[in-house]
Formats: C-alpha cells, structure tokens, sequence
C-alpha cells in the first residue's frame, strides 16, 4: 500500500510471472474514498542469468542455468551477418547447439525467457566459432637448418 500525492507509483521487488492486483482511488478528507480502479498486471518472467559455451569450427553449445520462476520456455535466437535462426525451447531445456555453422565467424546468441504474452528482457552472448585449419601440409625442401613447407589456406 503506498498514499501518494501525485499521479505515479512505483513498486518494487516485485515476485516475476505473478499476477498483481492494482487498486487506485482518490481521497477527500481523510475519510471519503473514490470506488477503486483496478488493474491486474503480471510481472515479466525473470531473464536466463548467464550462458556458458562451448565451440568448434561449426557449432557453438550454450547452456544456462534455470530461471528463477516459472515459465512456459525460452527462445533462444542467432545472429551473424548473414544468418538469423531463432528456436523456441521448452521450460525444461538449459542446453542448445547450434550446427553447420561458418567457420571463423562473429555469432549474437540471445535468449529470453517466456510466461504467456510476456518475455524476459535479453541475456546476450557474443561468440565466435574457430576458424578451420589449414590443410594439405607439405614439405618441399629440407636442408640442415632450413625445412621449406606449403599448404592450403582454409575456405
């Protein structure tokens, strides 16, 4: 309960995905009320912490830890210059791999938590996967001091 005098309140600590229940009236004299306004508003679910990872030269895994309310599940999404992927998971994932990737590119993972209509707000994480290595190695010469190598760049 808070008695305001202007019209705007804040309430905070609030438990995430629980629905509220909001009254609003004015005052006159101590004694005389208005009849109420009131408005039932459910709180975002609460976001995905962190992400830990792992990568290859094609794949990215991340994982997380789970949220601290209820939630009916994740979208987790992928982004680069020249991809955008975006998966819906259930409530009870907490790993994710991404496959056939490009090697040697920039990749935003995001995921948010979902409850109903409402989403967490994003918990980001910018990785890249390893770029391939050279192939086709070959030695062309080899002196006492000296060897002289070749090989392929990757693609």
């Amino acid at each position: 309960v808070q008695k305001v005098v202007q019209e705007a309140a804040t309430f905070s600590h609030l438990d995430p995905t629980t629905v509220y229940a909001f009254s609003i009236r004015t005052e006159r004299g101590g004694f005389k009320h208005s009849t109420p306004n009131v408005k039932e508003i459910q709180t975002a679910p609460s976001a995905v912490e962190f992400m830990n990872h792992s990568r290859n030269s094609n794949a990215i895994t991340v994982s997380w830890p789970s949220a601290r309310s209820l939630l009916d599940g994740y979208i987790i999404s992928i982004s680069s210059e020249c991809l955008m992927k975006e998966e819906i998971l259930p409530s009870t994932e907490r790993t994710f791999t991404f496959n056939s990737l490009s090697s040697g590119t920039d990749f935003l993972i995001s995921i948010i938590t979902t409850k109903g209509l409402k989403r967490s707000h994003l918990t980001v994480l910018m990785i890249s996967t390893y770029p391939d290595p050279p192939s086709d190695l070959m030695t062309h010469h080899q002196e006492e001091n000296t060897i002289y190598l070749s090989w392929k760049l990757p693609h």
